[in-house]
């Protein structure tokens, strides 16, 4: 028998077949991006992700009638999904699923919404694969609190805010595409993924720099050395040219040699 793999998403539409209202869900045949990484405030363990990591924000996730897919640094390959409807509350979801800590809610996450309202929700079954975290009905859902905005439950009690892209959005890199020069810039505006991931990399540079400041105020030389080492790697990342794959594993390398 199929390993069938339970997702919740929670969506406001009918009993009808879910795929009969794909445009009202906003979820089926569309394009999520990551804007937000909530993590519990409470927690008293240092998590993998930490609060808007740059790991995380800015993936992609994109659900079809076929699979659900994405750019998250873990293995997403759910295919053939089917929808099945259930009612429930984001505290319950969250309180089930978060290492068996039944006093999370949606408060300990900053997620913005009353945990407490009934919500309708739908469990999502893989025919293969998987998508998400563990491979359980409480611990893989969905949230939507609003039109064109959803909740994941992500690894290690992280909870992802994403976003919806139009089929016209396109997302912009740290720099004007109108201005880019070379092969590698215009390959990385031509690519939402690569796109996504070169913001990651700015927005860790940018980190790197004011913590940096924080700790050692006066230290001009080591400020220096960052920037140096910065325009190092953006040569590294020139050579790869057109290859997306060179590219992809580049910026990814980079956030994680920032992050460190």
């Amino acid at each position: 028998m199929c390993n069938l793999i339970k997702y919740v998403f929670t969506l406001g539409v009918s009993l009808l077949p879910f795929f009969a209202y794909s445009d009202e869900s906003g979820i089926s045949n569309s394009q999520w991006q990551v804007s937000h990484v909530n993590v519990n405030t409470e927690s008293e363990r240092t998590l993998n992700y930490q609060y808007d990591d740059n790991k995380l924000v800015g993936r992609l996730i994109e659900f079809s009638s076929k699979s659900i897919t994405s750019t998250l640094p873990e293995k997403s390959d759910c295919q053939q999904p089917t929808y099945q409807r259930q009612k429930t509350t984001l505290n319950q979801l969250i309180s089930s699923s978060m290492s068996g800590d039944d006093s999370a809610n949606a408060k300990n996450y900053d997620l913005g919404v009353d945990g407490n309202h009934q919500i309708n929700s739908f469990k999502i079954l893989c025919q293969s694969g998987s998508f998400g975290r563990d491979m359980t009905e409480a611990n893989a859902w969905v949230a939507m609190p609003e039109a064109g905005k959803i909740f994941i439950n992500w690894y290690d009690g992280t909870i992802l805010t994403l976003t919806r892209l139009t089929a016209e959005s396109n997302v912009s890199p740290s720099f004007d595409c109108h201005k880019a020069a070379s092969q590698t810039e215009k390959t990385i505006c031509q690519s939402n993924d690569l796109a996504s991931w070169d913001v990651s990399v700015a927005k860790a540079y940018k980190s790197k720099l004011t913590d940096y400041k924080k700790i050692n105020p006066t230290d001009k030389d080591g400020l220096v050395k960052i920037s140096h080492e910065q325009k190092a790697w953006l040569t590294i990342r020139n050579k790869c040219g057109t290859d997306t794959t060179c590219l992809k594993k580049t910026l990814m390398q980079r956030v994680d040699e920032l992050e460190k």
